[in-house]
């Protein structure tokens, strides 16, 4: 038997340290590696697609401008500057290029795009969706050249254009399907890049347990207790893996559940009675006994987009089961005919997703180059020297420059945001003295006074002797784009462009909320107030449409003056506003009309010279006085009450009611309507 070859004692410690330092490099070569593709070639191409629908977006809305009578060079330059930037960012995902060479006469809208390089990926799926909204945009601006001087002209908005409309809708559902693809790609990056890391756990780990094998030579409890570990850990990867899918949920216009997959079944709400009836309602989406999906506002969103409607991101917080995150999609289901049957609920488990890309931003904190181009810095704390490293990217966020500022951490307390800084000085507190994660979203004041908004995340290590914090280390981040960026998709969502004041489709869902608050479930008094201005078709035909657009903003500030925080005006259809409030009943919410009507009758508004005034003519109801069962119901009260109010002379109140006429009604210009129903 050839003789096993026998390794010096001196020489075994340096192998195995050479062994694992090997691992290590190697695994964590290919993570940078499989990561900096990912944020060199897939999130630039995730940003371009995003790009490219809010620049069709801010076309169809200068579009809409254009259409409606408030023509203007800069409009209609806005609006071929968009589809042109559109195109280039789509073009630029196909062919590649880079964002600081884009030359199409428009200013880049930010550093991030002019930073990145688009590298084309070669995928069928995608690039056949990308050729697809390349086509369906060529058509939309071959189009939109032909139609828009006959648009401008006739007034008309691009809605009664169907063929525009059409291929705007069709543009959107193409960069919607490339969108989904390239999110789908960097899923695949995220795992295959989780999947390195568990291999390279795995190895580091075998090789320690041979290592501890050949140094210290366990008992055989420690083994026993090694492997039931394992076998832990082998359930645990089961139970992860076999728990992978999405669920797909199709319900009909009753929101009744017809067709749920097996993945679906472990959304179903626990509390659900056994029967054979199973409804959206069922699907535990939110905190248990809350949170639950509303079918009629799902048709109802999918209906007005017709297509796809994305939901924001949904945790789960049911007692029945773990804290999870669900990505969910909401797609319209179609009869022979055309028309809306019902919908489909796509519904998949995004949990993992989230966790790996927690760990892909940590352990990208040490890599300078993966920080560059991130736009992340990291930064290291001895707490026991009071030592503090920054990186470089720390520097560019904080506007500082690297020569002339050393790190300190009492420079970056006083850069902190007066108003942020006792937060993060707590959290920072919890995460020395307590050992809590720190994580805190603030902003910083730079030197030149600008502000900037940062994402911080950071652990703190102890010492195993003395139990007491010496170390900390963590992550920076600047998220001011991606705010600035949510908050102003926030604000196109739900405001109306002319008055400032909340939308139609704000308004729709607002109402139904508070009707169901007050009337459904709690019994409180609310009002609602339809508001229409008296003759303003004469007042456009006078003075003209800008002068009638003047007079609306001059009343949309005198009812932000004149109601209270907690109300919502909005803006319901050209010149009628609606007035919703909570907490108000009848007759208090008739002292607000009166209020509202008499501040209308003295507005006036200086126009070319002339003095611009007119009245306004109001609806009131209650529900409760009414005993009205549907929110819609309260609509009709409103708006017959504020009919009555035209047809018998305007400028006057004239309040819905089927009860008494109150003796007070001859002090005010209130008239009462029996039956508003």
């Amino acid at each position: 038997m050839a003789a096993t070859p026998h390794i010096s004692a001196r020489w075994r410690i340096p192998l195995l340290a050479v062994t694992l330092t090997a691992v290590v490099v190697t695994g964590m070569i290919y993570v940078v590696t499989t990561s900096t593709r990912t944020y060199t070639v897939h999130l630039p191409l995730v940003n371009a697609s995003m790009t490219a629908r809010v620049e069709a977006t801010e076309a169809h809305l200068a579009l809409d401008e254009l259409a409606t009578g408030r023509y203007g060079k800069d409009t209609e330059a806005e609006l071929w500057a968009r589809l042109a930037s559109a195109e280039w960012h789509l073009r630029a995902m196909r062919d590649g290029a880079s964002g600081s060479s884009r030359d199409d006469g428009h200013a880049h809208d930010n550093d991030y795009e002019a930073g990145w390089n688009y590298i084309p990926l070669d995928d069928r799926e995608l690039d056949t969706n990308l050729g697809l909204a390349l086509r369906r945009l060529d058509t939309l601006r071959t189009n939109l050249a032909t139609d828009l001087p006959d648009i401008i002209r006739s007034g008309l908005g691009p809605g009664a254009n169907q063929a525009i409309e059409g291929q705007f809708h069709a543009y959107m559902i193409s960069v919607d399907r490339m969108d989904e693809r390239l999110h789908t790609m960097l899923a695949d990056q995220f795992r295959a890049t989780n999947r390195t890391q568990g291999m390279l756990i795995a190895g580091t780990t075998l090789l320690g347990l041979i290592a501890a094998l050949l140094l210290f030579r366990f008992d055989t409890e420690r083994e026993r207790a090694t492997q039931r570990a394992r076998a832990n850990d082998r359930q645990l990867i089961n139970v992860v893996l076999n728990g992978i899918g999405e669920g797909v949920v199709a319900f009909d216009m009753r929101g009744q559940i017809t067709t749920m997959n097996r993945a679906a079944q472990s959304y179903m709400c626990a509390e659900h009675p056994e029967d054979d009836r199973k409804f959206v309602t069922d699907l535990c989406m939110g905190p248990c006994g809350g949170g639950r999906l509303d079918p009629a506002d799902l048709l109802s969103r999918i209906h007005a987009a017709g297509g796809p409607v994305g939901l924001e991101e949904v945790r789960i917080q049911c007692k029945h089961s773990e804290p999870r995150y669900l990505a969910v999609i909401v797609s319209p289901l179609r009869d022979e005919t055309g028309a809306l049957s019902g919908g489909v609920i796509s519904i998949r488990d995004v949990t993992e997703s989230k966790r790996m890309e927690q760990a892909l931003l940590a352990s990208e904190a040490r890599h300078e180059q993966a920080q560059r181009i991130a736009g992340l810095g990291h930064w290291d704390w001895n707490i026991t020297t009071g030592t503090l490293m920054w990186s470089n990217e720390i520097y560019s966020i904080l506007g500082l420059d690297p020569v002339e500022t050393a790190p300190d951490y009492e420079l970056f307390t006083q850069m902190i945001h007066p108003d942020d800084r006792a937060m993060v000085q707590e959290a920072v507190r919890a995460a020395v003295e307590d050992g809590a994660p720190y994580h805190a979203e603030h902003r910083v004041v730079r030197p030149d006074g600008s502000v900037r908004t940062v994402l911080e995340q950071g652990e703190a290590s102890v010492d195993r002797v003395t139990g007491l914090p010496v170390h900390m280390m963590g992550t920076t981040l600047d998220i001011t784009e991606r705010k600035e960026l949510e908050r102003k998709l926030e604000e196109l969502a739900i405001t109306d462009g002319l008055t400032g004041l909340f939308n139609r489709r704000h308004f729709d869902i607002r109402l139904d909320e508070e009707f169901r608050r007050a009337v459904t479930y709690y019994d409180l008094p609310v009002s609602l107030l339809m508001i229409d201005v008296d003759h303003f078709k004469q007042l456009n035909d006078t003075h003209g449409h800008q002068a009638g657009d003047a007079w609306l903003k001059a009343l949309a500030d005198l009812l932000r003056r004149s109601v209270r925080t907690v109300d919502l005006v909005a803006r319901y259809g050209g010149e009628e506003i609606a007035v919703i409030l909570p907490q108000t009943p009848g007759k208090q919410a008739m002292i607000m009309a009166e209020r509202i009507r008499k501040g209308a009758e003295r507005l006036r508004v200086e126009w070319n010279g002339t003095q611009v005034h007119t009245t306004v003519s109001i609806g009131l109801a209650d529900p409760r006085e009414l005993e009205l069962p549907a929110c819609e119901m309260l609509l009709e009260a409103a708006d017959r009450a504020l009919y009555q109010a035209k047809q018998t002379g305007r400028n006057q109140v004239v309040r819905a009611h089927s009860q008494q006429i109150p003796e007070n009604r001859k002090k005010t210009n209130t008239r009462w309507i029996s039956d508003p129903v």
